[in-house]
């Protein structure tokens, strides 16, 4: 957490998240006893929307400055996550796109 702080001030969870009203979002398939919770509790259905392409909070006005993670098991293979900057990915637009996207808003929920 003292790491996250030299970014800026942390921003609360959603009330639905394990965690909520604190900085930190919990994504896991154990449950509070150390043991794996069955497939149809809550705290593993919304793992599956997880594990496709999702963006952090880029849906509120003034999105987050960055996500950090941290895993306290991985798999010895498979489970990367990847992250992409929209800024740096508009900043290698060629300039004729740029001039057609410039003043178009896109929201998204």
């Amino acid at each position: 957490m003292a790491f996250s702080r030299h970014f800026g001030p942390l921003e609360p969870t959603k009330v639905s998240s394990i965690g909520a009203g604190t900085p930190v979002v919990t994504l896991s398939n154990i449950g509070p006893d150390g043991r794996p919770v069955a497939p149809s509790h809550r705290q593993v259905l919304t793992d599956p929307a997880n594990q496709l392409w999702h963006s952090d909070s880029s849906f509120k006005p003034v999105p987050a400055l960055a996500s950090l993670l941290s895993a306290r098991e991985v798999p010895a293979e498979g489970g990367e996550t990847e992250f992409a900057s929209m800024r740096a990915a508009y900043a290698a637009l060629p300039p004729a796109l740029k001039a057609r996207v410039e003043g178009r808003i896109a929201n998204h929920h």
